[in-house]
């Protein structure tokens, strides 16, 4: 997971929340409403109006957070979206980067969040083996290797300790000098952990098996590793051989990552023919050698501290900037406008720092043009003068 885990905060501003299927959103949106979020869903399977009609409303801050598929947010003209949330794993590094690229375009701080864990590798494995030939069954070889190696392409950004923005700006073919200074990896460096032994016990299994002219992926091997007595494994005598059982200490879902950080770090390889079975290259030697340490980064342990980059000014200045964004929906409605074309955040956190007496002072805000310093300007200064009263300022 990357960013804080909590639900999304009532004063947090307008966010969206992506998964893969139609069953999960209209689940993750019934459970939002009911702990009290403005919030709707957004998927092909809803008709043409109410897909229309719950993006409107999420333009016009009806609604705070919705709660879609990919299907969602193409066209959409919302630059104040304040976070993004991918409840699921992404298919592609690509579309990733483009649905939290639709956090903060208005400039102001954004977050965004991508939720993983193992279970999600199984599922989207699961759903590439159902990539079959509607009328003969037979699979789609072509589409499920293209698949698999966006999904390791996925992986390898999720599971990485480098700069995320270096990542991505790599993958699209672009350089960067990390660190950013803006995500986890650089903000919360993750401690390093010394795998060695591991990756020694998982390398001499694909030898083992290579001796005797058989190569497989990483199920069977870890299931070699971990001693199991599945048919699969006593069918071809692999409980005979002399790594069986020697890495019961570990679980499952540890050697994955095992697994995975051989692959991502280039120690061992993996067919691209549909077949993924795994081999070891030039660089595995160094491994099995003892020359070469191999690391992986320890679960990152999250501080409970709410960030406030996508929340907002704190305290005083808190209460008077939703006092006008509410003013500011309010207008809205009135002219049928989508608030931000009243005001973006950044006008209102200006009001809030500033607080304006006069018409003088409110032309001086950064997004205070004449037009809406005629239109706007008297209804926010006696609303900053209001609650400077009420709380005896």
């Amino acid at each position: 997971m990357h960013g804080a885990h909590r639900r999304p905060s009532r004063g947090g501003g307008a966010g969206i929340v992506y998964c893969l299927s139609r069953r999960r959103v209209d689940e993750l949106a019934l459970q939002l409403q009911s702990d009290g979020f403005r919030v709707r869903p957004y998927h092909a399977g809803l008709d043409a109006a109410a897909r229309r009609n719950n993006q409107e409303a999420f333009i016009r801050d009806d609604v705070q957070v919705i709660v879609a598929t990919i299907a969602f947010g193409m066209g959409i003209n919302k630059p104040d979206v304040r976070w993004v949330v991918h409840y699921d794993l992404p298919k592609t590094l690509e579309g990733y980067y483009q649905e939290s690229g639709r956090a903060g375009r208005d400039g102001d701080p954004a977050r965004c969040i991508l939720f993983f864990g193992a279970s999600d590798i199984r599922t989207s494995e699961f759903l590439i083996q159902q990539k079959m030939d509607p009328d003969t069954g037979a699979a789609l070889e072509v589409e499920q290797r293209i698949a698999r190696q966006q999904l390791r392409q996925v992986l390898n950004y999720a599971e990485s300790t480098e700069c995320r923005r270096a990542v991505q700006l790599r993958y699209l073919g672009e350089g960067f000098a990390a660190p950013c200074g803006a995500c986890d990896n650089c903000c919360e460096p993750r401690t390093l952990q010394d795998w060695s032994t591991e990756a020694r016990q998982f390398m001499s299994c694909i030898a083992r098996l290579a001796q005797r002219g058989q190569r497989f992926g990483a199920a069977q091997i870890i299931d070699i590793l971990r001693g199991a007595r599945s048919d699969r494994v006593l069918s071809r005598g692999h409980d005979t051989l002399s790594v069986y059982g020697i890495g019961k200490q570990r679980s499952v879902d540890e050697w994955r990552s095992v697994a995975r950080a051989l692959l991502h770090q280039g120690l061992i390889e993996e067919t691209q023919d549909g077949y993924p079975v795994l081999s070891l290259n030039a660089q595995s030697g160094q491994v099995l050698r003892q020359e070469l340490i191999v690391h992986m980064a320890a679960p990152v342990k999250r501080s409970r501290a709410r960030s406030s980059a996508a929340e907002g000014p704190a305290t005083e200045n808190g209460a008077l900037f939703e006092r006008l964004r509410a003013l500011r929906k309010r207008l809205a409605d009135e002219h049928g406008l989508p608030p931000y074309v009243v005001f973006h955040d950044a006008t209102l956190r200006e009001m809030a720092e500033r607080r304006p007496r006069n018409l003088s002072q409110f032309a001086d805000l950064p997004g205070v043009g004449e037009a809406k310093l005629a239109r706007y300007g008297e209804r926010f200064i006696a609303a900053i003068a209001e609650h400077a009263q009420s709380a005896g300022l």
